[in-house]
């Protein structure tokens, strides 16, 4: 019997008393065991426990929980999962064709850097100063192979006179025509694209005196010797139809109606 019985025996003793008491009992017991103890509690304890354990565990907890979990999972996790995730995602994707610069025409020389996604590159260029001859050419290649340059032109079939696979040479262009350039490669990678234009009439002697506002509309059919005595009020409404016999002497005496 023990030495120091209890003032305050169990009035509702266990029928199965302990063989042999904790060596180590609690300082701290719970005031009230729980109502529902676990079925198949754990044989050891955690010596990790969690510092901010969920409030609600979950019904369904994972049957194969990961060994590495995030240490920075998402906030706010997708509400509609792809149902087909990849096993594995492409060492290659797939890059769109990037959206083909505005129309190019002939007022400079043209030179611009050019990125490659893998897909053909597609240039417009049009004629709209004068007749002549253009060229179109690719340089500075970085990690992209040339394979082939072609064109088409609203004026009809055009051919290439320079035997250099990365310059295109067309000779004798109409005015306003429109060109269609096609560069096809292998990349990704990027190129300097460069086009000149040169005319197949140009001035012989530049002006001396250019105009500050030259005309948008210029003729299509110049004077070849302009009057040394340009009227200082002309007409308005010139017609449309004058006489192919105008008068040497005009009518001293003129209608008032015609």
């Amino acid at each position: 019997p023990t030495k120091n019985p209890t003032d305050a025996p169990s009035q509702d003793p266990s029928t199965t008393p302990t063989k042999a008491p904790s060596k180590s009992p609690s300082t701290d017991p719970t005031k009230a065991p729980s109502k529902s103890p676990s079925e198949n509690p754990t044989k050891a304890p955690t010596d990790v426990p969690s510092e901010s354990p969920s409030k609600t565990p979950t019904d369904s907890p994972s049957t194969s929980p990961s060994r590495d979990p995030s240490t920075t999972p998402t906030k706010s996790p997708t509400s509609n999962p792809s149902t087909t995730p990849s096993k594995a995602p492409t060492k290659n994707p797939t890059t769109g064709a990037p959206t083909p610069p505005l129309t190019k025409d002939c007022t400079d020389v043209f030179t611009e850097n050019i990125p490659f996604a893998g897909v053909d590159f597609v240039q417009n260029v049009e004629m709209h100063l004068f007749d002549g001859d253009l060229i179109f050419s690719v340089s500075g290649v970085d990690g992209f192979t040339l394979t082939d340059i072609t064109v088409t032109s609203t004026g009809g079939p055009v051919t290439d006179t320079d035997d250099n696979a990365e310059i295109v040479k067309l000779e004798n262009l109409n005015r306003f025509d429109l060109l269609e350039f096609t560069i096809s490669g292998t990349g990704p990678g990027e190129f300097d694209l460069t086009i000149t234009c040169t005319s197949d009439a140009p001035t012989k002697a530049p002006s001396k005196s250019p105009s500050k506002s030259p005309t948008d509309v210029p003729s299509k059919s110049p004077s070849k010797a302009p009057t040394g005595q340009p009227s200082t009020s002309p007409t308005d409404n010139p017609s449309t139809t004058p006489s192919s016999s105008p008068s040497k002497a005009p009518s001293s005496d003129p209608s008032k109606a015609p």
